[in-house]
């Protein structure tokens, strides 16, 4: 019997089996330094310094396994934390600033660019936006995409459920 050095490939990917675990326990340990190191808004070297990896490598294997970029993927974090803080009567200013942002400025910004929203039409639950929503055909299934005057404030799936609930 003859023995093969090479690593084993998985049927469907090509990339050795070792490696893939690897890199699953790396980007894994990624997105946990990401959630424990969310307020100090960590840069990309300091990421994938934590990961072992070289920036520039470190970003494309961790959007190639995260579906996100990590700045992306940070942003979806401090933006969950800073709306529970709003949720739980904190001020715009420090949700800001307790989220690791630098100011108000920053978390308006942030709102702005992923649900069309402010931090102030959040904390007031939207009282003073007009939401307009639609059902199209998608890919995924039928999808409900729902939109501001800002720009699109969400997208969802029905999946199996009656579109209309």
């Amino acid at each position: 019997m003859v023995s093969d050095s090479k690593p084993r490939y998985h049927a469907f990917m090509k990339t050795p089996q070792n490696t893939q675990s690897r890199d699953f326990a790396r980007i894994s340990d990624a997105i946990h330094y990401l959630v424990t190191h969310r307020e100090e808004q960590p840069e990309l070297a300091d990421v994938a310094d934590a990961a072992g990896l070289a920036p520039h490598h470190f970003q494309r294997l961790f959007t190639r396994w995260a579906g996100v970029s990590p700045k992306k993927f940070l942003q979806y974090m401090t933006l969950r934390d800073a709306k529970q803080r709003l949720a739980g009567s904190a001020s715009v200013l420090d949700a800001a600033l307790d989220s690791g942002l630098s100011g108000p400025g920053r978390l308006h910004d942030l709102f702005v660019t992923i649900n069309a929203a402010t931090p102030g039409d959040f904390k007031a639950r939207g009282a003073d936006l007009r939401f307009r929503y639609g059902l199209h055909p998608s890919p995924f299934g039928e999808c409900m995409v729902t939109i501001t005057d800002r720009g699109v404030a969400g997208v969802s799936f029905a999946g199996d459920k009656d579109p209309a609930q």
